[in-house]
């Protein structure tokens, strides 16, 4: 990001942000960034144009470098380079689908080495992972494994909504895998107040597609 505000955009800053990392299957690092951007259309904190970027980084002989990148800030749409990516298209709209109707059906997409970062969270593995996104699931088994405590609480909220911005598709992240970037707006039990968000998956196809790994933040 300090290469992008000196070099690619002139009064160009990220300011603030945040950063989360993952594993990806072969053996690099997915990164999700998200935060605010200051530039000529958006000059002030206040009014700074809210963005989500994800990097695919690997190791090489000569150092690291980056395989994929993605970048959204206010412009929406949808980007799906090939037909051989539109089953990642296909995968993000009826995630979002699912998780706004019938959202314990989502344990599905995942397995027992799926990993996910949730607003800082990192779950591993379908009971996990589904403890975050069912309310109440971290209390519920704390309560009843008497003396131990998960390192990640479940989400405050007991439905939520999803407004889609954008969607972008890349091969990346692995043999077989897509890399999904998602942005858009979020509304938790009916507050009418939508926060945007940003969301990443890897899908891997091993006898049908399933999440490796994922990553979500809400952007102020």
């Amino acid at each position: 990001l300090q290469m992008w505000n000196s070099k690619k955009y002139d009064k160009t800053q990220h300011g603030q942000f945040m950063t989360d990392t993952l594993p990806t299957l072969d053996g690099g690092n997915l990164i999700l960034i998200t935060g605010r951007r200051l530039d000529k259309e958006h000059p002030n904190q206040e009014k700074g144009c809210l963005f989500a970027c994800t990097v695919v980084l690997k190791k090489g002989d000569s150092g690291f470098y980056i395989q994929n990148f993605i970048y959204r800030g206010d412009n929406n749409g949808k980007n799906v380079p090939s037909k051989q990516l539109g089953v990642g298209m296909q995968f993000a709209e009826q995630f979002y689908k699912i998780y706004d109707s019938e959202f314990k059906k989502l344990s599905g997409i995942y397995t027992d080495q799926s990993m996910m970062k949730y607003e800082g969270d990192e779950m591993k593995g379908v009971q996990q992972i589904m403890m975050k996104l069912i309310k109440g699931s971290t209390d519920k088994w704390e309560e009843e494994n008497k003396g131990k405590r998960l390192k990640f609480k479940s989400v405050r909220f007991s439905s939520v909504k999803h407004e889609l911005k954008s969607i972008d598709i890349h091969p990346g992240g692995g043999k077989n895998c897509l890399l999904v970037l998602v942005t858009g707006l979020l509304d938790a039990d009916g507050g009418n107040q939508p926060r945007k968000f940003g969301e990443v998956f890897i899908l891997a196809n091993a006898k049908g597609w399933k999440v490796a790994c994922q990553g979500f933040r809400q952007i102020y």
